[in-house]
């Protein structure tokens, strides 16, 4: 159905759009930061080298205290007590648990010239000296350990600052010829308790290095979160769906500078693969930590979490050093990130395979493809207990948990079916039939699509969210918009997909677009929406889900319905869907999740101790925003430009 607009809705343009993808990949590739945020995960030093008294030193890297920038600032605080009357901390690197004192080699910091930061004191007329590099310096040191850092300590640092109580900058710069090849000291910053005499507190902020590089390899952190602690799993998480779903939107654009972009996002999913800390399989977790990946000193692939400060019975801070926690579904595995992260390395391949040249992104593609298809395969065999029965085929959700052996013994199968993922492995399945020729690929595909299938409810005229785990059971409690919106999408070019629906293509729309229509638009204009209208998550969600409003717009411009996706266009460019990425730059606007709040989407899940609704938080995201730039350029991001086949 046409839904009328009254008064015509600003649209905000496509580059803008793309400016706030830029933003996010870009936000951390300005140089190797000390400290910037507390839970971005992205410090290249750590505060492990301390010397002199240093009981009398405290560091709290989550102050709220007025911070230069973001959500938090570092606090340390002097308390002169011990003989010595002095103590200091080093940033160094790498993070050992005794401190690097020249163990290992240090960080490369080539390029850089300077490092900059800011600082301030608590009362003001507080003393403090910092300096860089100079760990295990010969004639400083009289350690035997086999590492030196390679920058020497600077003539211009240490540094002795008096501070003020406002922020200031502070800049140590590097003279040219420095060997920047492993620095262990990344800054140091020591206290005297004669110009100290009651102690001192300052604060830092907003440290690193100029080393910039933008071709870093690097995923990009899905939600724009906040400060709260209900934000705390999203503040440095790069979940998978969500950056090959980017990578798409880059390849969409199709001019140089977004093709470099996804690029950068293929190698390093790519790279992800190949380094797990624990795997070599072939599989990829949910998420990863939104930080450049430094080659030359990461050895496996950082998985996202949050700084942990232990507390006792009251709640309070009992002393004990931060513990570094990670969520349960990130560090997992899921089937249907895997086959949409093979399906954005297979368009990287398209894009830019040579030849006669090495083909990475198809290698990852057909590993990642063929752990799913060993691990997670599902045949209806009604003698074999191991394997389910029911509504049979298709294929198996994934793995969940750590892969510590401990007291669960590693991940466990996620025995239930999606719908969902079986319609991205189909179409996974298929373009590795066309690129490879081996027609296991297309046997694979059928058995994904048998069980969509299977799932279609031609009674209520849309396809269930799938079977459960033991039994097979259909899950009848919540009906999803995306199963309906993907299925068209992946499979609307098969034959066997519409005969099994029922759909007359010249002389309707098919069925689940039109149960869409009829059950899981928000036909209520929430006025804290600004009277914008939308779709749910699901029958049973609340609130609009801008993601799946844009899927819907996505489908009306593959069926050739041009109107109807312009019109749910223009709601999504609506200010309440979509904002400025940064106050005054009009270049860079995201699109949030959901309006008003959250969108609930009906599902219950429970992950480890925890249960409770599924929502999306109302928060610039680059999923949401990746699915509005695909729909508004019409493109169907599971084909792309390719022509679809037939199993």
């Amino acid at each position: 159905p046409t839904v009328e607009i009254e008064s015509p809705v600003p649209t905000v343009s496509l580059d803008s759009l793309y400016g706030y993808l830029d933003q996010e990949m870009d936000r951390l590739t300005d140089g190797t930061v000390v400290y910037d945020e507390y839970d971005t995960g992205a410090a290249g030093f750590y505060p492990i080298n301390w010397s002199g008294d240093v009981n009398d030193l405290t560091l709290a890297p989550d102050s709220r205290e007025s911070p230069f920038s973001g959500n938090t600032c570092l606090r340390i605080t002097y308390q002169p007590a011990k003989k010595r009357g002095w103590v200091g901390v080093t940033w160094a690197y790498p993070n050992l648990s005794g401190g690097n004192w020249g163990e290992r080699r240090g960080r490369v910091l080539v390029g850089a010239t300077e490092l900059t930061g800011w600082i301030r004191g608590k009362l003001g007329g507080e003393q403090v000296r910092i300096e860089v590099g100079g760990i295990n310096e010969k004639g400083r040191s009289n350690s035997d350990q086999p590492n030196r850092d390679t920058l020497d300590l600077l003539k211009n640092s240490p540094k002795l600052l008096k501070l003020t109580t406002s922020w200031q900058p502070f800049k140590i710069e590097i003279p040219p010829g420095s060997n920047l090849t492993g620095v262990i000291g990344g800054l140091s910053i020591f206290f005297d308790a004669g110009k100290n005499r009651k102690g001192a507190t300052v604060y830092l902020d907003d440290v690193r290095y100029n080393n910039a590089d933008k071709n870093m390899l690097r995923l990009i952190r899905s939600y724009r979160a906040t400060g709260k602690n209900e934000d705390k799993s999203l503040r440095n998480a790069a979940f998978l769906y969500d950056n090959a779903l980017t990578l798409l939107s880059y390849l969409a654009k199709g001019d140089t500078e977004n093709a470099k972009r996804a690029k950068i996002l293929a190698d390093t999913l790519v790279w992800q693969q190949n380094h797990d800390r624990s795997y070599r399989d072939g599989r990829w977790r949910n998420a990863y930590l939104a930080v450049p990946v430094d080659l030359l000193a990461d050895d496996s692939a950082r998985l996202p979490g949050w700084w942990q400060i232990p507390v006792d019975d009251q709640g309070k801070p009992n002393g004990s050093a931060p513990v570094w926690v990670e969520d349960r579904y990130q560090i997992s595995t899921d089937t249907g990130n895997m086959a949409w992260t093979v399906i954005s390395l297979l368009a990287a391949h398209r894009k830019f395979s040579v030849p006669g040249q090495d083909k990475p992104y198809l290698r990852a593609a057909l590993q990642g493809a063929e752990w799913i298809e060993q691990n997670c395969r599902v045949n209806e065999t009604a003698d074999n207990p191991d394997v389910l029965v029911g509504q049979g085929g298709g294929y198996s959700g994934g793995f969940d948990g750590w892969e510590d052996v401990g007291s669960e013994g590693g991940p466990k199968r996620l025995l239930w079916r999606s719908t969902e993922h079986n319609i991205d492995l189909y179409v996974a399945f298929m373009q590795l039939a066309d690129l490879t020729g081996d027609r296991a690929w297309l046997e694979r595909a059928r058995h994904a699509r048998s069980f969509v299938l299977k799932m279609y409810d031609p009674q209520e005229g849309h396809f269930l969210a799938g079977a459960s785990d033991l039994d097979g059971s259909l899950n009848r409690d919540v009906a999803p918009l995306d199963v309906q919106t993907w299925s068209v999408l992946a499979m609307g070019h098969d034959p066997e997909f519409r005969r099994s629906i029922g759909w007359q293509v010249d002389t309707a729309l098919p069925a689940p677009i039109l149960w869409l229509d009829a059950n899981v638009r928000e036909l209520e204009q929430d006025p804290a929406c600004d009277g914008i209208w939308g779709y749910r998550f699901s029958r049973e969600g609340r609130g609009i889900w801008s993601e799946g409003t844009a899927q819907v717009a996505a489908v009306y411009n593959f069926l050739g319905r041009k109107e109807q996706a312009e019109q749910i266009i223009s709601y999504l460019s609506a200010t309440v869907f979509v904002a400025k990425s940064n106050p005054g730059n009009d270049l860079a606007m995201g699109m949030y999740a959901a309006c008003p709040n959250k969108a609930e989407t009906g599902f219950h899940r429970e992950i480890g101790d925890w249960s409770g609704q599924w929502t999306y938080p109302r928060r610039l995201h680059i999923g949401a925003t990746s699915w509005y730039l695909l729909a508004r350029q019409g493109v169907n991001p599971f084909w792309m430009k390719l022509f679809a086949k037939s199993p």
